[in-house]
């Protein structure tokens, strides 16, 4: 089993408490600061590590979209939506 344990109740009330404005880019997983990683698919999760990474995979796989797919259909990127 190579998953991560879930985050725990110190980490999840850090981030609670957290002043948002302040946090650039926290992990998926831990929700930790200026998380460096990006899952290579859609570009919008970020990650501390790998381990924070294959962690939070079970949920992220039903929710990844390729980011090509974001950007045709909902304009993400830019504001428009593509024709």
């Amino acid at each position: 089993d190579h998953s991560a344990p879930p985050p725990s109740l110190a980490a999840l009330q850090r981030a609670w408490n957290t002043d948002l404005s302040t946090i650039t880019r926290p992990c998926s997983n831990c929700f930790q600061p200026d998380a460096k990683y990006r899952c290579s698919r859609c570009q919008l999760v970020r990650y501390c590590n790998v381990t924070c990474q294959v962690g939070y995979h079970p949920i992220h796989k039903l929710e990844c979209i390729d980011a090509g797919q974001h950007q045709r259909y909902w304009g993400m990127f830019d504001g428009k939506k593509s024709e």
